[in-house]
């Protein structure tokens, strides 16, 4: 769903004119004034990675049928609070994740919003949602990697252009595709600062970096370590624009270690 939070004194019917799409619903807050919202939903999420970036892909093409600019995003988000939540509903898992391909990254960077992410389940609706990775468990955390693969990528021949050693670079298990791998933090508390500082150490002005994410997926996946499938994770306006500056799709995977899950990486 996508989520325009008013300014006192702003209404619901003002943010219609203003977006050029009518809302799913209008709902006030408690704490809040007035919540515009339009949202899609999807089928079941489990063993599909590609829904959320679908849905994503309809929200963002519904919202610009209004014909916004960047510049225009910008100032709406200077004034009222922008966010896109992404809902997940399921039983029970032992491991989950999503993608986002470019486009839709570069979509959401546009809108200048924050990015959530929340699980739940049948038991959840009523119980407190607790941020993936601040758990009092030290093997709760996130992992952040880059990827660079392709059918007809060269990994030795990436690695002598971008002056960075990987740490770790192959073949794909199905021997299809190669693929070139950047570790970054280790057991994080949160995903925006190690993407961050991960996207920072490639020479993303470079021309061998432009033909590199031109030619081939490059993606920065986020692997989160959890006790509980249920929770969630936020991601700053600032850290999908840097995702889209520097040409990365966005990857996301859970992985249950609590009563009844494993490692699975």
């Amino acid at each position: 769903s996508f989520e325009l939070v008013a300014k006192s004194g702003v209404d619901g019917a003002s943010f219609t004119t203003l977006v050029g799409v009518e809302p799913t619903r209008v709902r006030r807050d408690p704490q809040q004034p007035q919540v515009w919202e339009l949202t899609l939903k999807g089928p079941s999420p489990v063993n599909a990675g590609r829904v959320a970036n679908d849905l994503a892909r309809d929200l963002l093409v519904r919202l610009s049928a209004a014909g916004w600019s960047r510049e225009t995003w910008d100032r709406m988000s200077g004034v009222h609070a922008t966010n896109v939540r992404f809902r997940f509903n399921f039983k029970s898992l032992l491991n989950f994740s999503y993608e986002f391909d470019l486009e839709v990254v570069r979509g959401l960077a546009d809108l200048r919003a924050l990015i959530a992410f929340c699980h739940r389940d049948d038991r959840s609706d009523e119980m407190p949602m607790e941020r993936f990775g601040t758990g009092s468990s030290p093997d709760e955390g996130c992992e952040v990697s880059l990827r660079i693969s392709g059918e007809h990528f060269d990994a030795d021949a990436a690695t002598s252009q971008l002056g960075i050693e990987p740490s770790s670079r192959g073949r794909t298990r199905d021997g299809s595709k190669s693929f070139w791998l950047l570790d970054g933090t280790s057991r994080a508390r949160n995903a925006d600062e190690p993407i961050v500082d991960l996207l920072k150490r490639l020479p993303t002005k470079s021309g061998a970096w432009t033909s590199l994410s031109r030619e081939h997926k490059v993606h920065v996946m986020v692997a989160f370590h959890v006790r509980q499938m249920t929770g969630h994770f936020d991601l700053d306006p600032a850290t999908m624009s840097a995702l889209a500056e520097c040409g990365c799709g966005l990857d996301a995977s859970f992985y249950d270690w609590g009563p009844g899950g494993a490692d699975l990486l």
